[in-house]
């Protein structure tokens, strides 16, 4: 379908464009548009590290039917990648958009239409939010009630089962997280202190929780926590704010100095991201013949053994070699 859509996009009318409208669309309530719709124009009023992320939010601004900050405009599709769920996120609500003037079966356009609903009422906040240390713990569990409770049974089904794999922000230690979190109440982070004083440790490490998806719906953050939760702040050094009352917190400055540490803190590595897309773009500009570019990698593959820093013990030895 990608490949379709890219060789067509030249021929298509920009300005003759669909929104969400449809019968299965309409799921997205009226409260629900206008605060994501709010949520991406705030997003747009910050630098966004990728291009690809603004084009996502501003697709995002267009398909709920609203104006993006920049204007209405669509970037041409470029190349995907099996490695980034975001180049595939923007080509299906293009493709969406577009779909009166391209060729589509009516099972594609409802399988378009049901995944571009959860795009932008799933995914969108918590792709953006992701990097937030403090809001992981809380998003996590948050995430995983909207996935069971998705109204398509078989995206719920496959996302849930994928979820919860994905469960390191819940365990006893990292969930101390929250208590840095605006969203998370005070009550809640009472009840989190509660625990971190009266639970027992478990004796085997809880690295990754395993939960069963039947006890989610009733699982809070403070039936996470536990003597261990306390761990995270000692290792960073920040543990006394723990001392004081949870109401005063925000004019203590032993918590405030905790906070942040935590707000500096990234769960997601985007280096990573912006190495993919690099490759990709070299790969364009120094050759398209896949025989090429395998021996290209395989160059720099054996280069880094060679050279593994740039000291002059490592200059000096490696030239050796070749003497």
């Amino acid at each position: 379908m990608f490949v379709r859509f890219r060789i067509s996009w030249s021929k298509i009318d920009h300005s003759a464009y669909v929104i969400a409208n449809s019968a299965i669309i309409q799921r997205i309530t009226e409260n629900i548009r206008h605060e994501l719709v709010n949520f991406c124009q705030e997003m747009l009023k910050i630098k966004q590290v990728r291009d690809d992320y603004r084009e996502m939010l501003e697709l995002s601004v267009i398909f709920l039917g609203e104006e993006p900050t920049r204007g209405i405009k669509f970037m041409t599709p470029g190349a995907t990648s099996h490695s980034r769920w975001m180049s595939k996120v923007i080509y299906c609500l293009k493709i969406f958009m577009f779909s009166e003037q391209f060729h589509l079966s009516t099972k594609e356009k409802r399988g378009l239409e049901e995944i571009c609903v959860f795009i932008v009422t799933v995914h969108l906040k918590n792709w953006f939010t992701a990097t937030l240390a403090a809001c992981a713990p809380n998003n996590d569990l948050q995430l995983i009630k909207t996935l069971i409770k998705y109204d398509n049974p078989h995206i719920s089904k496959a996302t849930v089962k994928k979820m919860m794999g994905h469960l390191w922000y819940l365990s006893d230690e990292l969930v101390g997280l929250c208590l840095f979190d605006k969203n998370v109440p005070v009550e809640t982070k009472c009840k989190i202190i509660y625990a971190i004083n009266n639970n027992p440790s478990p004796e085997v490490p809880n690295v990754r929780p395993k939960i069963d998806q039947h006890d989610v719906e009733n699982l809070q953050l403070h039936d996470l926590a536990n003597k261990n939760t306390i761990q995270i702040f000692t290792e960073f050094g920040v543990d006394e704010f723990l001392k004081n009352d949870v109401v005063n917190w925000t004019e203590s400055k032993s918590y405030l100095k905790a906070e942040e540490v935590f707000k500096n803190l990234r769960v997601t590595n985007d280096v990573a991201e912006r190495g993919v897309s690099l490759i990709q773009d070299l790969n364009r500009k120094i050759t398209h013949d896949e025989d090429q570019l395998q021996f290209l990698l395989q160059v720099v593959s054996e280069h880094r053994k060679i050279y593994p820093d740039c000291s002059k013990q490592t200059l000096k030895k490696s030239n050796s070699t070749f003497l």
